[in-house]
């Protein structure tokens, strides 16, 4: 809810304007801002990604540019969950789901069920000047500055960050059990490992929205195929660790009576990536959502001769109207997805508990006066 705007001509309104906000937000005018994907921009912004403070906070200011207005018929909560459903919708239209497409979401390898501790380092905050997003308690009955940010745990005491960060194996440390005990090394309090969210929920939402005919998930846990049923998975494919890729390709083909012309491919695993390739149909394509290793070995012949097309995704760009048009249209429908929610003071549960695997969507409610739905 916009608070306050900085001169007259911003397009929002200071006495109320419900936005959902886009956290990836470009510096520069630079050729990728002029064609339309500001994504790429080397100037890029990400709210969480560090170094970029995070929005776990009751106020935060924000770009006006990337504030988009809510419909009154779309909850906060609904506004909060564009976020992840734009990823979904970059993927597909990066993957040119359309009418009729068969599509294969596979989000389970070997390597899943390891935990992603991700980037992770430790600053003190000791002799540095605090950002705007810092956060005060708005009844101001603590003395400390506590920060919350997207992907960051703070500790109230102000002495020490922990952060962990969203995008795995770009800090060049190695593995996950590498990252931790560097952290540690850097004098870390506390040592929460998290498990990197891939989508597939809902890349599988909006598949469905944009046309797919049929729509195969695979995993390895019973009760994530469920959910993706009850969300309208036409196809469960259960795999276990020691399946191998093609195996499971064959047996995609199986349930579809074909190859599928459209895989995402949801875990940056390599074997799951190896399996994305062997199932995809000729002519078609292989989206990787996933954020993996560095370097993975893969069939790239028996994609090139095939002429399977492999794109990547990074984040997403101009989904945001798209989102919430599907949301406010009733076209998808993002509420059943969210399972937990905790008020800002009890982040450390929450955490805790998505990591656990114990709900699907755990949602941080910031304003003391909301905690409903």
């Amino acid at each position: 809810k916009v608070c306050k705007t900085a001169d007259l001509f911003c397009p929002l309104s200071p006495t109320g304007d419900r936005v959902a906000i886009e956290p990836a937000v470009p510096s520069e005018m630079d050729e990728f801002v002029k064609s339309g994907r500001y994504h790429l921009s080397p100037s890029i912004s990400f709210s969480g990604g560090p170094p970029e403070d995070g929005t776990f906070c009751r106020y935060y200011k924000h770009n006006a540019s990337f504030c988009h207005k809510l419909p009154d018929n779309v909850t906060y909560e609904e506004g909060a969950l564009i976020e992840p459903l734009s990823v979904g919708i970059h993927a597909c239209r990066r993957a040119g789901v359309t009418l009729g497409s068969s599509v294969f979401i596979c989000r389970a390898g070997k390597e899943d069920q390891e935990t992603s501790a991700a980037f992770i380092r430790v600053t003190s905050l000791r002799n540095r000047r605090l950002t705007a997003a810092q956060i005060r308690d708005q009844d101001n009955d603590h003395k400390h500055t506590s920060r919350l940010c997207k992907g960051y745990l703070t500790k109230k005491e102000s002495d020490g960050v922990l952060r962990i960060g969203p995008e795995p194996n770009r800090d060049g440390l190695g593995t996950d059990a590498d990252r931790l005990a560097k952290a540690k090394d850097l004098g870390a309090d506390f040592l929460l490992p998290v498990k990197i969210e891939d989508k597939p929920n809902e890349t599988l939402l909006v598949a469905k929205a944009m046309g797919a005919s049929q729509v195969v998930i695979s995993d390895l846990y019973a009760d994530r195929l469920a959910k993706a049923k009850d969300l309208g998975a036409d196809f469960l494919l259960p795999v276990k660790i020691e399946d191998k890729p093609n195996e499971i390709a064959r047996r995609v083909e199986g349930i579809l009576c074909g190859m599928p012309h459209v895989s995402v491919e949801c875990t940056g695993v390599e074997s799951c990536i190896q399996t994305a390739i062997f199932a995809t149909c000729s002519g078609g394509v292989v989206v990787l959502v996933g954020l993996g290793a560095k370097m993975a070995t893969v069939p790239l012949l028996n994609a090139a001769v095939r002429e399977v097309d492999i794109k990547g995704v990074c984040r997403y760009c101009n989904t945001w109207p798209l989102a919430i048009a599907m949301i406010a249209s009733k076209q998808v429908d993002v509420k059943s997805l969210v399972t937990h929610r905790f008020p800002l003071e009890q982040a450390m549960q929450a955490f805790e508990t998505a990591h656990q695997r114990l709900g699907i969507k755990v949602m941080l409610k910031c304003n003391k006066n909301d905690q409903n739905p």
